[in-house]
C-alpha cells in the first residue's frame, strides 16, 4: 500500500494529552458498527503515541475530530507492450557420425547426423489492453486545544493531517489500518512535506490494530 501523509502542527507545548474523539460529520451514527471499529482502531493508534482517552469530556484538553471515506471507483484504460519471445536463428550445430563394417563383404557404411540448437530472443511486441479500477481511500484527523477553547472560545488547531491512498481495493475496512499505521508517526508533529510511505501486506503493526478490535 502506497500511503501519502500530509501533516501540520506541533503538540510539544501540551502538558498532558487527554483527548475525546469526535466524528467531523455530525450525520454519522456513532452506533454504526463500522464507526465503532474504525474509532477503536484510532484510539489504539493514538495510545501508542502517548494520547490517553478521557473518561469524561470535561477532563479532556484535546478534541480530535476525524473523518474517513472512499471514493467511487474510477476506471482507466491503458495499453501496454509486452515482448514476444521466439526463435531468432541458429545458436549452434553439432554433427556426429558412425561407421559400420560388414566383416563378410568388407562393405563400409557411414552414417552422419547433424543436430541444430536454435537461438531465442525477442521477435516482436504484443500490445495488450488493460482496464484498471482504482479508489481513493482517505482519513483526516484534526486536534483542537480544548483548554484554549474553554478560556477564550478560540478554536485553536494543535495539529492536523490528511492521509490518502489510491489503490485497487474498494474495501475500506481492509485499507483503514494501513492508513493509520502510515499516519501515526506524525501525530502531533509536522511531516514537513507530503510523505509517501509504503506498507506491505501483513505488516505486524497492522495486524496488532486488527487484533485489538477483533478484526
Amino acid at each position: 500500500y502506497l500511503v501519502k501523509v500530509d501533516a501540520y502542527g506541533n503538540d510539544n507545548y501540551l502538558h498532558e494529552k487527554k483527548y475525546i474523539l469526535v466524528p467531523s460529520d455530525s450525520t454519522i451514527n456513532t452506533k454504526d458498527l463500522q464507526y465503532i471499529v474504525f474509532s477503536d482502531m484510532i484510539k489504539k493508534s493514538l495510545s501508542q503515541k502517548g494520547y490517553i482517552e478521557a473518561t469524561k469530556p470535561d477532563e479532556a484538553n484535546v478534541a480530535i475530530f476525524f473523518k474517513y471515506g472512499i471514493s467511487n471507483p474510477k476506471t482507466f484504460h491503458r495499453t501496454i507492450s509486452l515482448p514476444q519471445w521466439g526463435e531468432t536463428g541458429i545458436s549452434s550445430t553439432n554433427t556426429s557420425g558412425s561407421v559400420e563394417i560388414n566383416p563378410f563383404s568388407n562393405n563400409i557404411n557411414y552414417n552422419q547426423k547433424t543436430s541444430v540448437t536454435p537461438s531465442y530472443g525477442i521477435t516482436g511486441m504484443n500490445r495488450i489492453p488493460l482496464t484498471i479500477v482504482q479508489y481513493l481511500r482517505y482519513l483526516t484527523l484534526t486536534a483542537y486545544d480544548l483548554d484554549e477553547y474553554k478560556k477564550n472560545g478560540d478554536e485553536k488547531i494543535i495539529w492536523n493531517m490528511v492521509i490518502t491512498s489510491i489503490g485497487r481495493s474498494g474495501d475500506l475496512r481492509r485499507v483503514f489500518p494501513y492508513l493509520l499505521v502510515a499516519g501515526e508517526t506524525f501525530y502531533g508533529r509536522s511531516s514537513e512535506m507530503r510523505k509517501e510511505i509504503t506498507i506491505y501486506e501483513g505488516d505486524e503493526r497492522v495486524n496488532q490494530l486488527r487484533e485489538s478490535t477483533n478484526e
